[in-house]
This record gives C-alpha cells, sequence and structure tokens, in this order.
C-alpha cells in the first residue's frame, strides 16, 4: 500500500487516539471522584497548581465538579514525598525537569542540592556514553 494511502487510512485513528490522550481523567475516574487521590497522584508527579483546571474540564464533560479542598489536600501530600532530597536526586540524574518552585520552603534547600548533584551525575554520565559511542563508530 503506498505511503500516502497508509497515512490516510490511519489517520481516523490517529484522530481518535489524540483526542483521547488529551483528556486528563478517565469517566471512570471522574465518576469515582477520589479528589484527594487525584491531588495527591498530581503532587507525587510534581504537577503545576493549574492541573487541577484540565480535571474541571475533562470531569465537566461528566456533570463532575472537582471537590478542591480534598484535591488541594492530596495534592500536598503529594508534594511532600515529590520533594524529598531522595526525589531530587533521582530526577536530576534522569535529567527530567522539576517543579520544586511547587514544594514547601523548608524542602526546597535539601531538593535543589540534590537535584543540582543528580544532575552532575546525570551530565557525567551522558559524557561518558558519547564518548563510548564515539570509540565504537570510530573502531568500526
Amino acid at each position: 500500500m503506498p505511503r500516502s494511502r497508509l497515512l490516510a487510512a490511519a489517520a481516523p485513528l490517529l484522530a481518535a487516539l489524540a483526542a483521547a490522550g488529551c483528556a486528563s481523567l478517565s469517566k471512570d475516574q471522574c465518576l469515582q471522584g477520589d479528589w484527594r487521590q487525584i491531588g495527591y497522584t498530581d503532587g507525587l508527579a510534581g504537577a503545576p497548581a493549574g492541573r487541577i483546571n484540565d480535571h474541571a474540564k475533562a470531569c465537566g464533560d461528566y456533570g463532575v465538579r472537582p471537590d478542591l479542598d480534598a484535591y488541594l489536600r492530596g495534592r500536598e501530600q503529594g508534594f511532600q514525598t515529590y520533594c524529598r532530597p531522595y526525589h531530587a536526586f533521582d530526577l536530576g540524574r534522569q535529567g527530567t525537569p522539576h517543579n520544586a518552585a511547587e514544594c514547601p520552603e523548608s524542602l526546597k534547600p535539601a531538593f535543589y542540592f540534590e537535584y543540582d548533584r543528580g544532575l552532575q551525575l546525570h551530565r557525567i554520565e551522558s559524557e561518558i556514553a558519547e564518548r563510548r559511542a564515539q570509540i565504537e563508530r570510530n573502531h568500526w
């Protein structure tokens, strides 16, 4: 099948998948309405404060309004874990951007310190991997 016909045939499926991926929560999650858990999960992932707006929009399609108080309590608990130094180090080592601005002030200094340590290690490991790849390319 020519490429253009394949793309034309796949376009409706791709559009449906893209539309499904836009919703921040599923219908079941909206109807279940465990807003403390949803907030906790968002906090644990370091999601920005505006994430609740995405949830409100997604759940509005099903006539569900978020419980903001429960969501914020859960989000705060999630950020207590997200902002721990060991997690900051892991984020840095993976080269993943952070959202430390949302962390409690008392946890920020250790978070930044460990994130920077992890990021330094990430850069060193990336450099080693690049050098190894160069050696392999030049060797063969």
